[in-house]
C-alpha cells in the first residue's frame, strides 16, 4: 500500500496534453477528474502514497504519535487494500464496518480519525480530487474514565504506603499538577524556575508542545 502507486481511474488509462501549472483550459483530453487534481492544482510533488504519507507524518514529532499514525496505516493497508487515489466513499464505509466488527470502539475511534487527517491532506495538497473519508464519521468515545480514577482517599493512601521518597515525590507531583507519566519523566532541573518568594514554578511542556 505504502509503496505502490494507484492510478486515478483504475485500469482505464487517461491522455492529459498541454496542462501546465498556472492554466489548465489547454486541456484537450481529460478521463479522469483526478488528472486536474494530480497535474493542475496541486501543491505537492508527491507522486506516489509513500511519499505523501511521508509529508503528512513531518508535521507530527511525537514518536508515541507517529507510532500510532503507522499502526493505523498499517491496518488501513490490510483492509482496504487499494491505493489513496483508488479510494472512494465506499472503501471508507467498508472500513469503517470492519473496524466496528474487530477491534475496540476506542482503536476504532483513532483509526478513523488518522485516515480523515491523512485524505483531508491529500486533497487539501491536491494529491486528491476529493476526500472520500467525509462518509464516515469519528465515533463518541466510550466513556470509562471514572473507572481509572482513583478516589482522594485512596490516592492519600497510595501515597503514605509509598516509602521510596523519591517514588512519593513523583506520584505527589503527578496527582498535584495532573500530568502525564511522559510530561514527568521529560522534566529537568531547568523545569524549575526560582520566585522571589523563596518557593519555584515548575515549567511543564505538554501535548503539542504547549508549555
Amino acid at each position: 500500500f505504502l509503496g505502490r502507486q494507484g492510478s486515478p481511474g483504475g485500469t482505464s488509462s487517461q491522455k492529459v496534453t498541454n496542462i501546465n501549472n498556472t492554466n489548465i483550459n489547454n486541456v484537450t483530453h481529460i478521463t479522469n477528474i483526478t488528472d486536474i487534481a494530480d497535474r493542475s492544482h496541486s501543491l505537492t510533488r508527491a507522486k506516489d502514497d509513500a511519499t505523501l504519507i511521508g509529508w503528512w507524518l513531518r508535521r507530527f514529532t511525537s514518536p508515541h504519535t507517529l507510532r500510532a499514525y503507522r499502526a493505523d496505516l498499517d491496518l488501513f493497508a490490510q483492509v482496504v487494500k487499494r491505493s489513496l487515489r483508488e479510494c472512494v466513499a465506499d472503501d471508507m464505509v467498508a472500513l469503517d464496518v470492519w473496524l466496528r466488527d474487530n477491534v475496540s470502539n476506542a482503536r476504532r475511534q483513532r483509526v478513523i480519525a488518522t485516515i480523515k487527517s491523512l485524505f483531508r491532506f491529500a486533497q487539501e495538497t491536491g494529491y486528491h480530487a476529493v476526500n472520500p473519508a467525509m462518509a464516515i464519521r469519528v465515533p463518541k468515545p466510550t466513556e470509562t474514565l471514572h473507572e481509572r480514577i482513583l478516589a482522594e482517599d485512596e490516592t492519600l493512601t497510595m501515597l503514605a504506603m509509598t516509602k521510596d521518597l523519591r517514588h512519593r515525590a513523583l506520584l505527589t507531583l503527578i496527582y498535584a499538577g495532573g500530568l502525564r507519566a511522559g510530561e514527568v519523566c521529560s522534566l529537568r532541573w531547568g523545569n524549575l524556575i526560582p520566585r522571589q518568594d523563596g518557593k519555584a514554578q515548575l515549567a511543564v511542556t505538554g501535548k503539542g508542545d504547549k508549555t
